[in-house]
């Protein structure tokens, strides 16, 4: 609210009060006004129908130790990792970028600010120039700065792909591919009308949290095995360091779905993902082999539901 007051005049502070609560008045008697109300028939669209073919399966890696030869050998439609896994000059990353039918593509933060930017442009620049084709982005902003430097675009977890109509809307927004929520069971994820082509998380921690204040802890770029919070049940989670310098809260528990192989290959998605965090090589190795070759291997503190307890045969 502007005053305009002439020169040698003045207004009492009780005006201005009485003024700006009629103001205030006036705006609330029009927000309790009821909307005329219009009765239609939702129209639902095109329905998608669901893939005939069993889906691929997609990998993301947080360490250079978890580029084992059986994730070579099981060649991943994508292969998702951090930046700075991608500025690993170590070798173990070579035979992936050389792979005609392997996709590597940058994992970019959560957490993510319009200050951050001008910094992404620059890394998703070095990615690029390393032979990096494809992003898995986490927001909006990061869709249109990847799209703009010519990357194939694939949505992550941070786009909180719900329902339909949220694939509707990424795929005019020329999206490749998209990840599920966390929240949709793998029978509701059936359901859904896919406009572009849909991923579940099989295996590994859901993120949970992105914590953008301080670091809480010493938890360094990539996973160290003892950065974490516990809360008041004993449960510990785990903490990445994004190359932002932000913090990303994981799950205390991992998504186990090799014993239900079922569930999988009917599903009607496109990508089936593994998400490694923690692990080891060994352990990589025995995934992969569990998933892709049916193996008897299953490691400890897995879940079906990532939000109900502990399985019953555990």
């Amino acid at each position: 609210m502007n005053l305009i007051v002439d020169s040698g005049l003045k207004v009492e502070n009780s005006a201005i009060s009485d003024m700006l609560h009629a103001v205030l008045s006036d705006i609330m008697e029009k927000r309790r006004t009821v909307p005329d109300i219009r009765e239609g028939q939702y129209d639902l669209g095109l329905r998608h129908v669901n893939a005939a073919l069993p889906p691929c399966l997609t990998v993301s890696v947080r360490s250079a130790e978890q580029l084992v030869p059986e994730l070579l050998e099981l060649r991943p439609r994508v292969l998702a990792m951090p930046l700075e896994l991608i500025r690993d000059r170590g070798g173990a990353l070579e035979p992936f970028l050389e792979a005609p039918d392997i996709s590597v593509a940058v994992s970019l933060p959560v957490s993510f600010a319009a200050e951050d930017v001008a910094q992404l442009a620059s890394q998703l620049k070095y990615a690029a120039g390393r032979g990096v084709t494809d992003v898995m982005a986490n927001t909006l902003g990061q869709v249109t700065a990847a799209k703009q430097l010519g990357f194939t675009v694939r949505g992550d977890f941070g786009l909180n792909v719900y329902n339909s109509q949220t694939m509707l809307v990424l795929s005019e927004l020329g999206l490749r591919s998209a990840i599920c929520s966390q929240e949709l069971s793998i029978a509701q994820a059936k359901a859904l009308s896919k406009a572009l082509p849909l991923e579940y998380a099989v295996y590994g921690r859901h993120p949970v949290m992105a914590w953008e204040n301080g670091t809480p802890l010493s938890a360094q770029p990539g996973y160290g095995t003892n950065s974490g919070i516990t809360d008041i049940q004993g449960f510990n989670y785990p903490v990445v360091k994004e190359i932002n310098g932000k913090n990303l809260v994981l799950g205390t528990r991992k998504i186990w779905m090799a014993d239900r192989p079922a569930d999988i290959t009917e599903s009607g998605l496109w990508g089936a993902r593994i998400m490694f965090t923690s692990e080891n090589a060994k352990e990589c190795s025995q995934i992969i082999s569990a998933y892709a070759f049916r193996g008897e291997y299953r490691p400890g503190g897995t879940v079906r539901d990532p939000f109900a307890g502990p399985d019953p045969d555990e």
